[in-house]
């Protein structure tokens, strides 16, 4: 086998790996990530009038269809979850040492995508789109 067959197994190896290793790295955020919601949940399914299944769909499944009282849903979970301050303001430094894959650089990115927005359930439901694609990408 030549240098460049090896080398073209090696890449294929090696991206092989990558690519399974940031889809075990996703899951374990991902699951770190819905048991930091999951006590607010109920609560919040109830207090927004969400359907249940919508809820759940974006907590597990990373899907967010345009509809109020899952806007209403994200900023109940936020605010039980103390990232959401009852002035409106972003909680950066509770944000960043509660939240699984948050640094800096991402809560920085997401609340300033978000810091003019003054409808707090609008304001919410772009911030957790914002935290789901910079956590975990693209879908």
């Amino acid at each position: 086998m030549g240098c460049s067959s090896k080398i073209a197994v090696y890449v294929v190896v090696f991206m092989y790996l990558a690519s399974w290793t940031t889809a075990k790295r996703n899951t374990a955020l991902r699951q770190a990530y819905t048991a930091l919601m999951r006590p607010a949940l109920s609560f919040c399914i109830c207090a927004s009038d969400v359907e249940l299944e919508m809820a759940n769909c974006a907590v597990y499944k990373r899907e967010f269809p345009n509809d109020a009282c899952l806007k209403c849903f994200f900023k109940c979970v936020f605010t039980e979850i103390c990232i959401l301050n009852p002035d409106g303001t972003i909680d950066r430094d509770t944000l960043i040492r509660t939240v699984p894959g948050v640094d800096s650089d991402i809560a920085d990115k997401c609340i300033s995508t978000v810091d003019e927005e003054t409808d707090l359930c609008e304001k919410m439901y772009d911030f957790a789109v914002c935290l789901d694609l910079e956590i975990f990408g693209q879908q």
